[in-house]
């Protein structure tokens, strides 16, 4: 039997699962427990499916992705378990982090505004932590998972106050924990409002990437080129796009991760509520 099959991985934000998904994710549960893991992974059926999805219902892939997670996690549980509540709240309040309320092309579009990174009042560690978490929170929509998220990095605002506090070998820590741990499909990575003094850094991150991500990095001089492929329709108008903020932004998702109470205090707790995360209270 080939238990690689495909599912259907539609634009769909519905989360039923069919006959041929329960069946891969009973294949799945079998092979993890086969496996060895440095730490005991979850085999419930919301987190299994995040990694079944994101890589289109095969399993040697899905299992594969499984074992990055948790070794990127064994790997680095001193980043993952050092910021406390005061600290990841105060990191999420900066405003360093948005998503869209609109799509593009099926997936999430995350929008990283460096000018709100203020170093000297928020460390690097507290930003990769906010990064990680919301990479991992919007890991959990069933429409993410099957599509994926692009990126768009506003770098207007940057400095060399933001040069000073930057760290290479941490920014290869989240970089890779992100592109390689998190179960999500990266899509295209948008650079806008680029300046001189960022290209070395740039140069350096883009050494960090595998050739199939650096292939979707896109170095914009314009905002008229960054609607090529993402249209302003759905963006703010601080980006060319045609939407007052509050229609662009969506501050709902935000506002989740407050209304929920998430901490990064401890890792395994963060990894309980992830099941729960959206249900209702």
């Amino acid at each position: 039997m080939n238990t690689n099959k495909k599912f259907n991985n539609s634009e769909s934000d519905d989360a039923t699962l069919d006959s041929d998904f329960i069946f891969l994710l009973s294949e799945l549960r079998k092979r993890v427990a086969a496996s060895t893991f440095k730490l005991r992974p979850r085999i419930d059926d919301a987190f299994l499916s995040k990694f079944l999805r994101a890589r289109d219902g095969n399993l040697d892939k899905a299992l594969k992705s499984l074992r990055n997670y948790y070794t990127n996690v064994w790997n680095n549980l001193d980043f993952l378990t050092g910021v406390t509540s005061a600290e990841f709240e105060t990191a999420l309040n900066s405003k360093f982090v948005y998503y869209l309320k609109h799509r593009s092309n099926g997936q999430r579009v995350c929008l990283v505004s460096i000018r709100m990174w203020k170093p000297t009042e928020v460390p690097l560690l507290q930003i990769q932590h906010i990064a990680l978490f919301a990479a991992e929170f919007v890991a959990m929509e069933t429409l993410t998972q099957r599509n994926g998220a692009s990126i768009i990095f506003d770098c207007k605002g940057f400095s060399f106050t933001h040069i000073r506090h930057l760290n290479t070998t941490e920014l290869h820590r989240v970089i890779h924990f992100i592109l390689s741990g998190v179960p999500i499909k990266v899509g295209e990575i948008h650079f806008i409002n680029t300046l001189r003094i960022m290209w070395p850094l740039l140069k350096i991150c883009m050494r960090m990437l595998k050739e199939k991500i650096r292939r979707r990095v896109k170095i914009h001089y314009s905002l008229e080129n960054l609607h090529n492929y993402i249209d302003p329709s759905i963006l703010p108008k601080f980006l060319g796009g045609e939407l007052e903020e509050t229609e662009a932004i969506d501050q709902e998702l935000v506002d989740t991760f407050v209304k929920k109470n998430i901490k990064y205090d401890d890792l395994w707790k963060f990894r309980r509520l992830s099941t729960t995360i959206f249900q209702d209270d």
